[in-house]
């Protein structure tokens, strides 16, 4: 079946994703060792946290300068989590080519300040997000993939059955449980294996 809608994973599937380079970012930023801005805000379950909405929008940028110790402006903030990002310019030409016929969406573990990195991003068409309506995080739902209570809402966010959804994403534990409650799924390797499975979409 085509689905009517496209849900596709920033991380790693429309943006190559370089966590690294957002840890060196902070750290230059800062004036620290990437070491102390890894534990600060990943070890530690913080950055988790905000993924799960549980520190509001309004918030995060205090927050985020409390566990590093430092006082960065939200433009600065949003830079260095842009840095984990590169895009993925076959995959997102890939995502366009479908409209107008498929809606396209984005579904990604993330809060305010990740959507703002990504909505940095240009092409020769203007935001490379703004091709993808709705833009979902983590955040605003309350939970973090692969918790089925992402899914369960992606659906009445979408206004569609889980069956009309094709969801892309490189994560096979959040694909099982997508998968189990009647998504169509994929698990993303590169663009032209994508483009070979859309292709059977169309032969079932």
């Amino acid at each position: 079946m085509t689905p009517a809608v496209v849900v596709f994973e920033p991380a790693g599937v429309l943006f190559h994703y370089h966590p690294e380079r957002r840890l060196e970012a902070f750290a230059e930023a800062c004036g620290m060792a990437t070491t102390h801005v890894r534990r600060a805000l990943f070890d530690s379950g913080f950055m988790a946290d905000c993924d799960a909405g549980r520190v509001k929008p309004r918030n995060l940028v205090d927050a985020i300068n409390a566990q590093l110790g430092c006082r960065l402006g939200r433009s600065v903030i949003e830079a260095c989590f842009s840095r984990a990002f590169e895009p993925n310019d076959a995959t997102i030409a890939w995502a366009k080519s479908l409209q107008p016929e498929c809606q396209l969406a984005i579904l990604g573990n993330g809060h305010d300040v990740s959507r703002s990195a990504l909505e940095s991003f240009r092409d020769g068409d203007g935001v490379v997000v703004d091709h993808f309506r709705p833009v979902l995080f983590s955040a605003d739902i309350g939970a973090r993939k692969p918790s089925p209570k992402v899914f369960y809402a992606l659906s009445t966010l979408l206004d569609q059955p889980a069956e009309q959804v094709l969801i892309v994403d490189t994560d096979i534990a959040s694909l099982t449980i997508a998968e189990s409650m009647g998504y169509q799924c994929h698990h993303f390797i590169d663009t032209r294996s994508l483009d070979r499975f859309w292709t059977t979409l169309f032969s079932l």
